[in-house]
Parts: C-alpha cells; sequence; structure tokens
C-alpha cells in the first residue's frame, strides 16, 4: 500500500494577504495536499486530535520548519514562499506524509 493511498482533496490557497490553511492531524494529514502560489508565503493552521506519539511533531524539511504540535490546539506554522515544485511535510517519525504543491 502506497504512503499516499488515502489522499484528501487538495486545497488552494487564496484567501488574505497570506493565504491560510488548516490541517487536521487525525491518523493522517487532511488535507494531504495542499496548493500554493509561488514566491508568496503561506500560513498552515495544524490541529492534531489523535493521542499518537507518531503525530507529535510536522517537519517541512525543505522549509526547514519542524515544530511540535500538543493534541487540541491550534498550532500556525509559517512557510516563506517558495519555488514552484512538490515538497513533502511528514510527522516526526516519518510515518504520516503530505505533500506542498507550489505552482
Amino acid at each position: 500500500m502506497s504512503l499516499f493511498s488515502h489522499r484528501h482533496r487538495a486545497t488552494r490557497f487564496t484567501s488574505g494577504s497570506v493565504p491560510s490553511q488548516r490541517v487536521i492531524v487525525d491518523g493522517s494529514y487532511q488535507p494531504d495536499t495542499l496548493l500554493a502560489a509561488a514566491g508568496k508565503p503561506v500560513t498552515v493552521v495544524f490541529r492534531r486530535r489523535d493521542a499518537s506519539l507518531c503525530s507529535l511533531e510536522v517537519v517541512f524539511p525543505h522549509q526547514g520548519v519542524h515544530a511540535t504540535l500538543p493534541q487540541d490546539e491550534d498550532v500556525m506554522i509559517e512557510l516563506p514562499p517558495s519555488k514552484p515544485g512538490e515538497y513533502e511535510f511528514h510527522c516526526g517519525m516519518g510515518v504520516l506524509y503530505g505533500r506542498l504543491i507550489v505552482q
């Protein structure tokens, strides 16, 4: 089974001066595919619902971002502008995966 076999609908960042999107962490990232505009910063708000230690952290390796996700709290992560491409994000244990598509 592929790591991306349980895909959720992609979400495009469109509103506000710094676009933002909410991602729910509950056994997977929901949605697990995010779309963003090239050259613009993006804010992602994570909310961790499950209690597993696997989902305790989220890492955006290309952007150099690593954050702890306390259970049932919103955590706002500001990502710097990126060039077009696909960038993965994952949990601290490398089990949960998602991707940021910059167009």
